[in-house]
């Protein structure tokens, strides 16, 4: 097996291990709380996180890690996991739907691995390396539209962009 189907295989196994205890905690009594920056924070957050962290340091010891709730550890190796227990953590403290887990890991900065697991529709995209993403075993490819002009972007924030960046 090749580093990165270690990498990608270990990857997907942490976002299995968390998708239950999103949906569960999505389905119980959600106690929200703030970050000193405002942010919304929940118990899910943490406790996903501390999984991933254990599990990742386990197997990976060398690797670095960058995650929403705990911040950064640096590691020895070219590898850094980038986490998201939950992103979206407003909506899913208010009981609304769109919210997932993300899961990315860097080589040397660039990313290799990215999985975006939607707990509540049990999806999940999963995308590697020279391999493309895959949806429910399917590829997803972008349209071949060339000219931004007539292309359809779809953000959930639109006004994340503005003058220049829009």
């Amino acid at each position: 097996m090749s580093e990165l189907d270690n990498i990608l295989a270990a990857a997907i196994r942490l976002a299995e291990a968390s998708s239950s205890c999103a949906k569960n905690a999505w389905l119980g009594d959600i106690a929200v709380t703030y970050k000193a920056d405002g942010s919304s924070l929940t118990e899910a957050d943490l406790s996903i996180e501390a999984t991933w962290r254990d599990r990742i340091r386990q197997q990976f010891p060398a690797h670095g890690i960058l995650g929403e709730e705990y911040g950064s550890d640096t590691g020895t190796s070219a590898f850094t996991w980038v986490l998201d227990p939950i992103d979206g953590t407003r909506q899913f403290g208010t009981g609304l739907l769109n919210f997932a887990s993300l899961i990315g890991v860097c080589r040397d900065g660039s990313p290799i691995v990215g999985i975006i697991d939607l707990p509540l529709m049990d999806a999940r995209y999963i995308a590697a390396e020279g391999r493309g993403t895959m949806f429910d075993g399917r590829s997803v490819r972008s349209s071949r539209q060339r000219e931004i002009q007539t292309a359809r972007i779809s953000l959930a924030n639109p006004e994340s962009f503005t003058g220049d960046a829009a």
